[in-house]
């Protein structure tokens, strides 16, 4: 049974959970940033998308995190699935509809089309999908370490102390 809910646990839980979706997001890019045959960018540029992760994370969850959790909370939603769940749609949605291309836009790269006039080819949709999977990890990971933190539940402390 999960614990009840109390601000003390909510507050570090959220600031927990900013830190560790964009840790994830952070590490995803280094994944993928940082392999050759692109050559090694520098360093930094892990601190930078690690900080703009943050900034990105901390108003997602400002503005979908917070009503999502307050909502879930509300109709009893508290076990460690509801939060990974919750947290890797939210992001993952919020990324797919985000990228939603605008009509008239086209794009490509590495000689592939991933948009033309508007409209996802069927390699873009693919792109598209996978980004929004990737990125659905970090919402998930943000989402757990909120129940880890603010809902699991905690063994009860015996006590050798006789009499007491």
């Amino acid at each position: 049974m999960a614990r009840e809910f109390s601000v003390a646990a909510a507050i570090p839980a959220a600031i927990a959970a900013v830190g560790v979706g964009a840790t994830v997001v952070a590490l995803e890019f280094a994944a993928i940033a940082f392999v050759p045959p692109e050559g090694h960018p520098p360093a930094w540029t892990l601190v930078a998308a690690w900080a703009g992760a943050c900034i990105v994370f901390m108003l997602g969850f400002l503005v979908l995190g917070i009503p999502a959790w307050l909502l879930a909370h509300y109709f009893k939603r508290r076990h460690w699935y509801d939060a990974l769940l919750i947290g890797a749609i939210l992001t993952g949605g919020t990324y797919f509809l985000w990228a939603l291309p605008s009509s008239g836009f086209s794009y490509s790269g590495g000689g592939v089309d991933y948009v033309i006039d508007g409209h996802y080819t069927r390699a873009g949709l693919i792109n598209a999908i996978g980004i929004a999977a990737e990125i659905s990890i970090a919402g998930a990971a943000a989402g757990l370490t909120i129940w880890w933190i603010a809902y699991r539940p905690r063994k009860k402390r015996s006590s050798n102390l006789t009499g007491v």
